[in-house]
Parts: structure tokens; sequence; C-alpha cells
């Protein structure tokens, strides 16, 4: 009989799915007895930060239902139960619960939750496209640049159809760029040349509809001194572009920190 043994990657992803569970049911357990969320613990008015959704509890209060688990999986192991996996798809609306709520701390501002989940995820399913972007998403809201970078270029090799991938490696590279020119890493020069090339292959791409990656495409040809294509990307986009780059860039002069950059507001 061939050995049906989780692999390890598997085995931690069953961890951590099982431990959001025995939280959501200790959760649930309390709530129903007069317990509900509070900032602090109060033992009177039975509030407690506790109850918040696992994926926002500390690292220390998600080991303890971590740690509860392992014990109960080792005790059935002890009574001669055998875990086996099965490598079936994810129950149906399970993934794209999970995807929403990944999308959802991003947005809120929780990029550091929103990376615990997908990698979590990923942990399972490590081809998943949408998850790895999600994954590289929050890196870079975290300023993990390096991480989030690594993340995308393993998917260079994958369909790119609606620019989605290629856009976000462009804000990548061009924080990149930002972080480096401040530093003087000789690397600033060519994460410039890259986030300008991509933001204008989507641009040209959706043929004008996404003009934030125009914008930007602009803005970055101005700052390599590429005047032409600034001007036929200005003449695209159909707005009158003002070559507004960094502060950094330009000296940081009190007149230049009023201005209203494209620079942040693009991406």
């Amino acid at each position: 009989m061939p050995d049906r043994t989780p692999p390890a990657t598997d085995l931690d992803a069953t961890v951590e799915e099982l431990a959001a569970r025995v939280h959501d049911a200790w959760v649930k357990h309390r709530q129903v007895t007069g317990w509900r969320y509070g900032p602090s613990r109060d033992d009177e008015n039975r509030t407690t930060p506790s109850l918040a959704p696992y994926h926002e509890l500390s690292p220390a209060e998600r080991e303890l239902d971590r740690v509860s688990v392992r014990a109960t999986l080792e005790g059935l192991t002890s009574l001669g139960f055998r875990l086996e996996h099965d490598a079936s798809a994810a129950p149906a609306g399970i993934r794209e619960q999970t995807l929403h709520e990944v999308d959802h701390l991003i947005a809120r501002g929780l990029p550091l939750p929103a990376y615990d989940l997908s990698k979590r995820w990923l942990a399972a399913h490590p081809d998943d496209v949408a998850f790895r972007l999600c994954n590289a998403r929050a890196l870079r809201r975290c300023g993990a640049l390096q991480g989030a970078l690594s993340v995308l270029e393993d998917l260079a090799t994958f369909p790119d159809q609606d620019g989605e991938y290629r856009g976000l490696l462009a804000a990548v590279h061009k924080e990149l760029f930002a972080r480096s020119f401040q530093r003087r890493d000789p690397a600033a020069g060519e994460h410039l040349r890259r986030a300008q090339q991509l933001y204008r292959e989507v641009f040209d791409e959706s043929q004008g509809t996404k003009y934030w990656h125009g914008i930007n495409a602009a803005t970055l040809a101005f700052v390599l001194g590429r005047k032409t294509r600034r001007a036929s990307l200005r003449r695209a986009y159909g707005t009158p572009a003002k070559p507004w780059i960094p502060a950094a860039t330009i000296g940081g002069s009190p007149r230049a920190q009023k201005r209203r950059s494209c620079w942040g507001v693009s991406t």
C-alpha cells in the first residue's frame, strides 16, 4: 500500500487550518457564554482581545492553538489512527473565500496577517498563481520589496493577459529604484528602466485604458531623460502630464515638496 502520509508542507498547512478552526470554535463558545471582543481583558464585563479572528492574533496566541492541534494528532496516532493525505482540490468556495479575505486584509492596511494567510494557503497549494500574487502584494505593503521581487520573478513563466503581474512587478521595481537612489546603489538605474518598460508594456496592451500605468511610464521616462517617449505617452492618454518625480531626485526643495506627485498616487 503506498505511503499517504502528508508531506511536511501539507501537514503544516493542515495544522494551521485546524488551529484556525479550533480558535473559531472557542470564540463561538465564549460568545454563547456572554463574552465579546474588547481591547483588553475585563472579567467583570466579559471582554477579551483573544476573540479577534485567528489571523489577527499574536504569534504566541496562534502557537497555543497549534500546540493543541499537534497534541490531538499525536494522541490519535498513538491510538493507532493514521492521518492520510487527500490530494483532491480544496472544498468548493474555500479558495475564493480565503482569497477574498487576503485581499480584504491588504485593503484594510493589514499586510502581515494577509501575508500569513496567503503563505498558509501556499503551503498546501504552491502553484496557485492568484495567492502568489497576493503574497507578493502583502510583502510589498510590508516594505519587504526584495521578498516581493523574488516571488514575482518566479511567476515570470505564467500567462499575464491582463497585465496584473507586470503592473505589480513594475510597482516593486519603481519603489526599489526610489530606495536604491537614496542609498546611491548602482542597481537604481536598472530598477528604473525595468519599471518604465513594464508600465509601458501594460499601458500599450490595454490600448490606453490603464491610464495610471501610462502616467507612470511617462513619469519614469522623464526621469530617464526620454523626452520623446514621454511626449508620445502624454498624447496617448490625453492629459497634460507634468514631469513630477520624487523630491529626492530633484533636491527636495520646499516648492517641489508642495507638488502633488504622480509618483505616489498613480500606483
